[in-house]
């Protein structure tokens, strides 16, 4: 039987024989060093060795060798160990210590050392090597990072793919990286001869050490990015400029400069990399003309290399000198004829100039524009039509055409010009809104407003649909971007495709009164009754524009006094009513509304009403009041207001029997009105009969069924009479049948004896009544009660937010203000309430209750405010 071939090899290091089956041995010390220190060479080696190495004995022979060795390295161990043991026992412990702290205090404390640091530059810091791993402890992570940072060279294949694609796919590397070293560029332009000076030692020891380590890390890893980049992409100009900017922020201006010096040297064509020489060097202006005659040499074809050249010069001849050296290189170079005809002062030089440019530079608009401009009439006439054929569809030309037609012939026609903007529209048909309107509008700011006119009607007129929805579209929308004049042309062409859409002309009246021409508001106003003479709201939109933009109530009355002619209708002769009485005019308003009911006394309730009322502020008999309130009866019976004004009246004579019949005949007269059936209540509770005023309002239940206002009423009774058991049974029932109302829930609310358990039912009254502005007001007036008075101001504001005319919520708004706020931000506040007050939309259930008192029919805005706020408190 053959002999095994692995009983002739070498153990691995550690192996004992037989320890799988339970047998003991042991290593030595010894073992283990040999162990580590074969792993050690092997790993230093990196390389097994080939077959040749083997010594010729044979495997035997080498193993017996080799365990000699390792006897002998073993022995020599031993014998180290026992010797240094023995030196130890010869030398007391005492004796050692006090050597070793002899020794270190007969050493330096690098105190010179310490001082020599002050002196370090930039330089010296940045060029210490970085803490590595200076033994073979970590070589094999070394030696694999080293290989994972291994460059190989690309196959043709692939340069060649890059180079269709314009070289993306090799430099993405380098992109992402020049990105990142974007953020270390310095941030000016220029290099003046005091940044050139290095970091003195005092700033250099300012800087913290933290911030220091931090940035010469930064700036390390940059450099090391940077010239990679540039050994591996030596003609990009970017890793060049890059890497003179990064030595610019780190204030090494000579070496900036030798980098991009260099730069120049290698990629002497690229234009870019010479602008940064010029930039790093403005300092010295002749050497910088010397670099840019060279690198013009390089690059004939850079306009920037030619004007920069320009720039550096101080005299206009020297600088027109080398402007026409470049156009001599670059004879179509815009800019460079820009900057030649901006140098030239005398007008005909600068003609031909231009001539020359538009023959070179034929696409260039700005060439032709100057051209017109210092041209006679009839020149420049002939350069538009030349224009016009070398910048075919260009609605500049016909732009320009325009505004030469009506800045030379002042009194031509807009329809004249509209022959010149049609054409324009037929070269241009693909052009959107934005664009025409953008047009008029630029025209517009020149002061050429028929052309600006006449772009708008002449694309308007081309729309073959006439869309209304998207053209008022259109003109809301130039309206709110400021252009209020396009805006008016595009609704005056709707005027004149749809003269009698009302829509149109409120949208076109409106926005002229943003411009406060008053002048063109009332034209306007005036062409658009003409064209809708039996349209009444027309008349009353003008008469309540001029009273309250012109504040003139006379030409007001007599813009009503012509639609009264005209058509003879009842809400006009009631806009006519209110506008003497709100404007102070009671007796002209008595005089009017009182031929009116001698002539047509049935015409209309509203009549009897108005006159009463009118009566009634001018302090009249109250007699004679009841009298023509009881005739108005005669005629309207079964009209519920005219009941109640009447009731009224007689309360107010303090006849509460008399009041009392006449509103038991009011609701046998007016059964569904819930207003007659509360007074009823009232005057028979005042009288003190409860048991009966509750069976009024039982009775009037009966009659109208689920009404709110009844259901308050029986509530407000009993909280009167103080049976709050009887309230809250009656406030719980009408939440369950009235959800949505808010003074219900206020009732609710307010029969709640404490905050806390009113907070949880505020979200529940929010969410039913969709946040209406009462209920932010209920909810502002319980924060209020509850001494939380800040509190109550923010719902105050969220309720006028809601509803800029709650009168009460501006009523409690005016409480805090006086109680809680400056003199200056109340007098804010009460300036707000008169400017919003002009037109009175104003309601609320106080507010009704003063405003409509006839005792303050001549009482200020501001007056009502501070009688309404009062009269809150006291509820």
């Amino acid at each position: 039987m053959d002999r095994l071939a692995f009983l002739d090899q070498e153990p691995p290091p550690g192996y004992v024989a037989g320890v799988g089956r339970g047998a003991v041995g042991f290593s030595t010390g010894a073992d283990f060093k040999r162990d580590r220190e074969d792993f050690d060479e092997e790993e230093e080696d990196n390389d097994l060795g080939s077959v040749d190495d083997i010594d010729e004995g044979g495997l035997l022979l080498s193993r017996k060798r080799d365990l000699d060795l390792d006897v002998e390295e073993e022995d020599k161990a031993y014998e180290e160990i026992e010797r240094k043991l023995q030196s130890k026992r010869k030398r007391p412990a005492m004796v050692v210590a006090s050597a070793v702290i002899a020794s270190v205090s007969e050493k330096p404390r690098f105190n010179d050392l310490k001082e020599e640091l002050k002196t370090l530059t930039d330089e010296d810091w940045l060029s210490l090597p970085e803490a590595g791993d200076m033994t073979r402890k970590n070589k094999r992570q070394r030696i694999l990072d080293q290989q994972s940072q291994r460059f190989y060279a690309a196959p043709d294949s692939i340069l060649a793919s890059a180079s269709n694609l314009g070289g993306n796919s090799i430099s993405k590397k380098a992109t992402e990286l020049s990105a990142e070293l974007d953020k270390l560029l310095p941030r000016h332009s220029a290099i003046t001869q005091s940044s050139t000076t290095p970091m003195t030692e005092d700033e250099f020891l300012d800087v913290s050490a933290v911030d220091r380590d931090a940035k010469f890390a930064d700036l390390k890893k940059g450099r090391l990015i940077l010239a990679s980049l540039r050994k591996s992409e030596p003609y990009k100009s970017s890793s060049w400029i890059q890497s003179a900017r990064l030595e610019e922020e780190a204030r090494n201006y000579d070496k900036a400069r030798d980098i991009i010096q260099q730069g120049c040297k290698t990629i002497p064509g690229d234009e870019d990399v010479w602008l940064e020489n010029v930039r790093l060097n403005m300092n010295d202006t002749v050497y910088v003309k010397n670099m840019l005659k060279e690198a013009l040499n390089f690059c004939p074809k850079s306009e920037k290399l030619w004007l920069k050249w320009a720039e550096l010069e101080t005299e206009n001849k020297q600088k027109r000198r080398i402007v026409m050296k470049g156009l001599e290189d670059i004879p179509k170079s815009v800019d460079l004829w820009k900057k030649l005809v901006n140098l030239e002062n005398n007008q005909k030089t600068v003609e031909k100039l231009l001539s020359k440019a538009v023959e070179l530079c034929p696409h260039e608009w700005e060439f032709w524009l100057a051209l017109v401009n210092i041209s006679t009439y009839t020149e420049a006439k002939s350069y538009l039509n030349k224009a016009r054929k070398v910048l075919h569809g260009e609605l500049k030309v016909w732009t320009a055409a325009c505004k030469l037609e009506e800045r030379e012939n002042t009194n031509m026609s807009e329809t004249k010009l509209m022959k010149l903007t049609d054409k324009a529209v037929q070269e241009n048909k693909d052009a959107g809104p934005q664009v025409w309107y953008r047009a008029a509008s630029e025209c517009l700011k020149e002061g050429f407003n028929k052309t600006s006119r006449a772009l708008v009607s002449s694309f308007l007129h081309a729309r073959i649909v006439v869309d209304s929805n998207a053209l008022m579209k259109e003109a809301d929308e130039q309206i709110k971007n400021g252009d209020l004049e396009i805006g008016h042309y595009i609704l005056d062409y709707l005027i004149g495709v749809c003269p009698t859409d009302l829509q149109v002309w409120e949208r076109l009246l409106n926005t002229v009164k943003k411009t406060m021409n008053l002048k063109s508001l009332w034209t306007y106003y005036e062409k658009a009754i003409s064209l809708n003479v039996d349209t009444v709201s027309l008349y009353l939109m003008f008469a309540q524009d001029v009273w309250k933009l012109s504040k003139d109530a006379e030409q007001a009355r007599i813009v009503l006094s012509k639609a009264d002619e005209k058509l003879d209708q009842d809400i006009i002769k009631v806009a006519v009513i209110n506008l003497l009485f709100n404007s102070g005019q009671l007796e002209k308003a008595k005089q009017y509304v009182s031929k009116i009911i001698e002539t047509e006394k049935s015409r209309n309730t509203k009549f009897w009403y108005k006159y009463i009322h009118i009566l009634r502020c001018l302090d009249c008999s109250l007699d004679m009041i009841i009298r023509v309130s009881n005739e108005a009866l005669t005629y309207f019976p079964t009209n519920w207001k005219l009941r109640a004004q009447n009731i009224q009246l007689l309360e107010t004579g303090n006849d509460t029997n008399v009041a009392e019949k006449a509103a038991a005949e009011a609701v046998k007269a007016c059964p569904s009105s819930a207003t007659l059936w509360i007074m009823y209540s009232v005057i028979v509770e005042k009288r003190g009969i409860v048991m009966k005023a509750r069976s009024i309002l039982d009775s009037a239940m009966l009659k109208i069924s689920n009404s709110p206002e009844l259901n308050i009423a029986k509530v407000e009774l009993e909280k009167r009479q103080n049976n709050i058991t009887t309230a809250k049974n009656l406030a719980n029932r009408n939440l369950k049948q009235f959800p949505e109302n808010a003074y219900v829930w206020y009732q609710y609310l307010s029969l709640i004896p404490k905050m806390s358990y009113r907070k949880p039912e505020f979200l529940n009254a929010l969410q039913k009544t969709q946040n209406s502005s009462d209920i932010l007001m209920y909810i502002g007036v319980f924060f209020w009660q509850d001494g939380k008075f800040l509190k109550a101001k923010s719902w105050f504001e969220r309720s006028l937010t809601a509803n800029p005319n709650n009168g009460d919520a501006w009523g409690w708004m005016y409480n805090y203000l006086k109680q809680f706020s400056g003199e200056e931000e109340r007098n804010a506040f009460l300036e707000k309430y008169r400017l919003e007050n002009e037109c009175d939309k104003r309601e609320g259930r106080v507010y009704n209750i003063v405003k409509k008192n006839p005792k303050n029919y001549n009482k200020s805005q501001l007056e009502i405010l501070e009688m309404v706020s009062l009269l809150l408190l006291k509820f």
